[in-house]
Parts: structure tokens; C-alpha cells; sequence
């Protein structure tokens, strides 16, 4: 399904990943994301949920939120890994336990002018 997720009053359209095939899968092989698009990663606990750019082909903005929806950590501009090997992907894990993951498109974070960690997530 699709949900409406909104950040410092910015709103973006997000597909949700729920089962363990979707989180796997993710964003990777889309060769583009609009600029109001991404994926909500649900989990069914709290942890250090990390992630990694496996087959993904463009960069990504990759923020962590808590069970209460606020963020507690993000990434930006995680970078496409190319030709490299599973071995030699780097790994994102967030400093705080999450329990929902939001990846946006590279450089999302930098444009929502009042966001930083502790921001509130909205979903509708």
C-alpha cells in the first residue's frame, strides 16, 4: 500500500515495505524515485535496524524513527554501490534503536528546512 508521510510540514508518498521479502527487496533496481516518493520500512520490533545498498541504483536519504515517530537518527546521501560485492558493501546502523526505517531520495534531508533528529513523523 501507499501512505502519506509528513516531516516539518514536508509530505512525501511512501510505498510500505511490511514483510520480511518486502524489506529485503526495498528500493533496490529502481533506476528513479520521485522527488516527493520513498519507502516506509516497518518493523515488528525495536532495534538497531541497519541497512545497506545492495542492487540499488540511485542515492538515498536513509532516516531511522522511533516507536514514538520521531527521528533519531538519519543518513544522507547513502551512494549506489556499483559493481561491488556484498562483502564489500557498507553497512548504515543508526546510534539510537528505531523501530521505522524511511528512505527518501539523496538529498531529501538537506531541502526540509526544519528537520533534524527529533523530528516528528506524521503517517496517514
Amino acid at each position: 500500500g501507499i501512505s502519506q508521510v509528513t516531516i516539518e510540514n514536508v509530505e512525501f508518498s511512501v510505498e510500505l515495505a511490511q514483510t520480511p521479502k518486502e524489506r529485503e527487496k526495498g528500493l533496490s533496481d529502481r533506476a528513479e524515485l520521485c522527488d516527493q516518493c520513498g519507502m516506509l520500512f516497518i518493523f515488528e520490533n525495536n532495534n538497531y535496524h541497519s541497512f545497506w545498498m545492495k542492487d540499488t541504483l540511485i542515492p538515498l536519504d536513509i532516516i531511522w524513527i522511533d516507536e514514538n515517530w520521531q527521528v533519531v537518527d538519519f543518513v544522507g546521501f547513502a551512494q549506489p554501490q556499483g559493481t561491488r560485492t556484498d562483502g564489500e558493501l557498507p553497512t548504515y546502523q543508526p546510534q539510537k534503536i528505531a523501530r521505522y526505517v524511511l528512505e527518501l531520495p539523496g538529498g531529501t534531508v538537506k531541502k526540509i528546512r526544519e528537520f533534524k533528529i527529533g523530528s516528528k513523523v506524521l503517517v496517514d
